[in-house]
């Protein structure tokens, strides 16, 4: 039996990145705002900042002093200032903008296909120059969040393990985390391979860490894994692409296929559409096919690690949770500064990813205390 390791975002941020939407949205505004520095007017492809005059020097009084500032200058300039003014160009960064600013929360994917799906018109077809227009935004955002994330990256010299995630990789298969009560010649020989395994602690025969992340926090982690003989074969597949890596372009954009307003996309002769829909991109690397080899080799456990499994990779998702082999889903909850956790959350996410929820709940591990992820407070 195998092992998959879904490792998101909260991986990262564990590790001291900065690696969130929230984060990186921050960031591209306090580069706008800066670059006001003895100018009068700001313009890029999202937004135009301006100044009444253009006679004279000018050295803004709202600059932010921290990344943490921006959005309120943002809407400082919005509300009460006479002599500046604020256009937005793209109302994809306005919405996910303001989510930034009531919710610290944003996913900029979804908020994309939102986007695009308001391109369509009255009678039923796609507004040809928004689609166009749209698209050309989300692209100027991509290279922007690449920019941003090799940024980020370069601040950490060198990703050291955190000694609690690589105790979870680590960890044994524990046999009640299984359900045994499948049907047929399936159910029977799963039941004899649980009991025949359940006397001992058994590890996986391979690992698969599928990082989400355009970062390579995880390498050193495989690194450590493959120095011990129970966890040789382990090995990784960026199934989003990597930062500055031609041959595996970063994959940025929607992945959901069973969306009701996805399947109107399809019935429309507009291959614009489709620009950045994930499907795609992953034909662009062998990234998917090999995850695909991987589900069909031999059963297999999921642990999520730091991934929220929302809907802007529900195609994959489907992909994975239902398939026959996946015999077990064990979720590594985020435990917030209040003692609450968002382990609910994370199962209500997995739910929409089932067509059939008795397989849903004989698949995904009850709640356990001692499954805590690390944070970045935890992080070394």
């Amino acid at each position: 039996m195998n092992r998959l390791i879904l490792v998101g975002n909260g991986f990262d941020l564990a590790h001291g990145l900065k690696t969130s939407y929230c984060n990186f949205i921050r960031w591209y505004l306090t580069g706008c705002l800066n670059s006001l520095h003895h100018k009068y007017k700001f313009e890029d492809d999202l937004l135009t900042i301006s100044h009444q005059y253009s006679g004279y020097t000018i050295i803004p009084n709202f600059l932010p002093t921290t990344e943490e500032d921006s959005i309120s200058a943002i809407k400082l300039i919005e509300s009460s200032r006479r002599d500046w003014r604020i256009q937005y160009k793209s109302n994809l960064l306005k919405t996910t903008l303001e989510k930034a600013d009531k919710l610290n929360w944003v996913d900029i994917e979804l908020e994309y296909f939102e986007s695009l799906s308001k391109c369509i018109k009255n009678d039923g077809s796609f507004d040809n120059k928004r689609v166009t227009d749209l698209n050309t935004q989300f692209n100027f955002l991509k290279k922007k969040l690449e920019e941003y994330l090799i940024q980020e990256e370069l601040k950490i010299d060198e990703f050291i393990p955190n000694d609690r995630i690589l105790e979870i990789m680590k960890l044994p298969f524990r046999w009640r985390d299984f359900d045994t009560g499948f049907n047929g010649n399936e159910g029977s020989e799963f039941r004899k391979i649980v009991n025949e395994r359940s006397k001992n602690d058994t590890f996986p025969a391979s690992n698969l860490i599928l990082n989400f992340n355009y970062t390579n926090t995880v390498q050193n982690y495989k690194t450590k894994l493959q120095n011990t003989e129970t966890y040789r074969n382990t090995n990784i597949n960026h199934i989003h692409g990597q930062l500055n890596k031609a041959s595996d372009p970063i994959i940025f954009g929607f992945g959901d296929e069973f969306n009701t307003k996805y399947k109107e996309f399809e019935e429309q002769k507009n291959n614009d559409v489709f620009e950045h829909v994930k499907s795609y991109w992953y034909f662009r690397s062998a990234n998917y096919r090999e995850l695909v080899r991987y589900l069909n080799s031999d059963m297999f456990q999921v642990f999520i690690m730091g991934h929220s499994c929302g809907l802007s990779d529900r195609t994959m998702f489907r992909e994975i949770f239902q398939h026959e082999n996946c015999k077990s889903i064990k979720i590594f909850y985020y435990e917030r500064p209040d003692g609450t956790n968002d382990f609910h959350e994370k199962t209500v996410e997995l739910g929409r990813h089932f067509t059939d929820k008795g397989k849903m709940r004989k698949k995904i591990v009850e709640f356990d205390e001692n499954c805590k992820f690390p944070q970045p407070k935890d992080s070394k």
